[in-house]
């Protein structure tokens, strides 16, 4: 390649100084030293260039690659957040469900507590009725021995028989 270059260069310059007048042919050597000049660059040049665009395909694929997954990313997460909307008229409907029977439990237990209260109450309330009339009732019968007492200690006080009876019948029982 380097010899063939260099012999295209030694007949160009050849002819080049032969031409002495204008014309079509005039045009011959700048044609030659622009095909050599491109020639030149095209050979130097090519690998840096196939380089640099081959890094800058890499990159905008990287980044064509990078957009993609994003794009799966922002719709999976748009489908999730859809999914969820469709499905939150369903999540309310449930939780009314579960409120109604969580209030419907507490007003269930509410009454039974009210129920066991009242029931207790009633059975604390007829034990002291009870003690309260067994109370009024032993102080009715202390009373009433005790009038029945104080009658009979007046009998035989003011009876001299009976206090001369009561006298034996104490004397007999010691």
């Amino acid at each position: 390649m380097k010899i063939t270059l260099l012999l295209l260069t030694l007949l160009v310059s050849g002819v080049a100084f032969a031409a002495g007048g204008s014309g079509p042919s005039s045009l011959i050597p700048p044609a030659i030293n622009v095909l050599l000049l491109l020639s030149l660059l095209v050979y130097f040049l090519r690998k840096p260039a196939k380089n640099f665009f081959q890094s800058k395909s890499e990159t905008v694929s990287e980044m064509l690659e990078r957009a993609s997954s994003k794009a799966k990313e922002a719709q999976a997460m748009m489908d999730a957040q859809m999914q969820k909307a469709k499905n939150a008229e369903g999540e309310i409907q449930k939780l009314e469900k579960e409120n109604e029977q969580l209030i419907a439990q507490f007003m269930e237990d509410y009454k039974k507590d009210v129920e066991q209260r009242i029931v207790k109450m009633k059975e604390d309330a007829g034990q002291k009725i009870e003690a309260e009339k067994k109370e009024m009732l032993n102080e009715l019968n202390s009373n009433l021995l005790d009038l029945v007492i104080s009658k009979t200690k007046q009998e035989i006080r003011s009876s001299n028989d009976l206090t001369q009876n009561a006298a034996k019948n104490m004397v007999k029982g010691l």
